[in-house]
């Protein structure tokens, strides 16, 4: 039980600076492509551009965008582990030392 709690009460206080993603990393990298998909509609549309001509760079950009955003997400799921790892850590090493959440001031950088 005490086990339990100080775990739950690291990753509580790993929050407050690596938030824990939410979706996944297909999700994270569809949102990616449907926004570079829609930006590049949205493009050809203003400046007359022929995409459907073209597909070869749409599906590139589209692609690279779904990449790009699938491993941010993936960075900052780990950023996340390594900050739940580094509260439990610092939390076994100090003992009581470390505050409970509600008595953390998010602005205190120190």
């Amino acid at each position: 039980m005490e086990d339990a709690k100080k775990k739950r009460e690291a990753a509580e206080r790993a929050e407050l600076y690596a938030p824990t993603p939410t979706g996944g990393p297909w999700l994270a990298g569809l949102c990616g492509a449907t926004v570079a998909m829609v930006s590049l509609y949205t493009i050809g549309k203003v400046y007359a551009l022929p995409l459907r001509e073209n597909w070869a760079p749409v599906v590139l950009i589209t692609l690279a965008s779904f990449l790009v955003v699938s491993v941010g997400y993936r960075r900052a799921r780990e950023r996340n582990r390594k900050a739940r790892v580094a509260e439990a850590e610092t939390d076994s090493e100090h003992g009581s030392v470390i505050l409970p959440i509600d008595q953390v001031d998010p602005g205190d950088r120190s």
